[in-house]
Parts: structure tokens; sequence; C-alpha cells
């Protein structure tokens, strides 16, 4: 009877111990930093369809204020840091970045109300880190409401922000 005893409490730390280890190395975010952000520079801007301007820009940004109310003015950028951990120890790592906005009428006539594309990001040791954003740079793109970004791993959120934009 304890030899019995003796074995199921083995399976069952053994059990536990490989929940705890498999949980572990599930992907996970965190977000490092929120709020608008001064463009110090503009190092790339690249054509990109997916998004609602058709552009995307990389370039070096500075915190302004930490906050989810953004007040809207152009040229200023709202966005965050994110930190996503526990993905595969690969060069590359695909996860699909949403985007929901307030409804925008853009030139051509037609409404956007958010974006969705698969963002190749290099991995180190299993983790992305990265800033990702809008920058208010057209006359549509300037309107009230709620904004959600958010990084999906395998159809999973692993990080998500909201901001809110307001009119000063």
């Amino acid at each position: 009877m304890n030899i019995r005893i003796v074995k199921i409490a083995i399976i069952l730390l053994s059990t536990l111990f490989n929940y705890e280890v498999m949980a572990q190395s599930e992907p996970r975010g965190e977000i490092l930093e929120y709020g608008y952000y001064d463009v110090v520079q503009i190092t790339e801007r690249t054509k990109n369809p997916n998004t609602t301007s058709g552009y995307e820009n990389k370039g070096k940004l500075q915190l302004v204020k930490t906050t989810k109310v953004i007040p809207i003015e152009k040229g200023r950028f709202l966005g965050f840091m994110y930190l996503i951990t526990g993905l595969p120890n690969q060069p590359i790592t695909e996860l699909e970045f949403v985007v929901e906005h307030p409804e925008m009428t853009k030139p051509d006539g037609t409404k956007s109300t958010g974006f969705r594309y698969v963002r190749k990001l290099k991995t180190y040791d299993g983790a992305v880190q990265g800033r990702s954003g809008h920058k208010f740079d057209h006359p549509y793109e300037m309107v009230e409401g709620k904004w959600r970004f958010e990084y999906r791993y395998k159809g999973k959120v692993i990080v998500a922000q909201e901001f809110e934009s307001v009119n000063k």
C-alpha cells in the first residue's frame, strides 16, 4: 500500500512539474511604456497597403507623456513599447498585428476602422521587443475615438494596448 501511495505521489508531482514547464514556455507579453511621443527622426518610410494610410514609418521616438488619452495633433505619434517572451527560439517570428481605430474616410472615399497583417519580427532568445502605434499625418486620420493595438501569436492575443484620441 505504501508503494502505491508513493507511485501516485510521483505521478502527481511529475504531472504538475510538466504543466509548470509547459506554462512557462507559452508566449506572454508586457507593455513597457505607452503614451504619446515626439518623432525625433523618420529613418524609413515604406509602402504598406495593409495599413489605413498605405505607409509604415520607422524611426526614432521620444516619449513625451505616459497617458491613454491622446490629444490629436498633426505629427503626434501615439503608441507603446512591448516585450513578448516565450516565443520559439528562431531568427524570425510571425506575429499578427491588429489595429482597430475610429472610422476614417480616406481621400478616395473608402472608410476604414482598422487593419491587420502579419509582421515578421526578429527574435532574440525567444523574445521580441519593439514599439508600435500611429502617427497623425493626414487630416482624415485626425478623428476622435478609441484605438486598440494587438499582437497575436497563432490567433491568441499576446499583448494589447488601448488609447482614446481627443481634440485638443
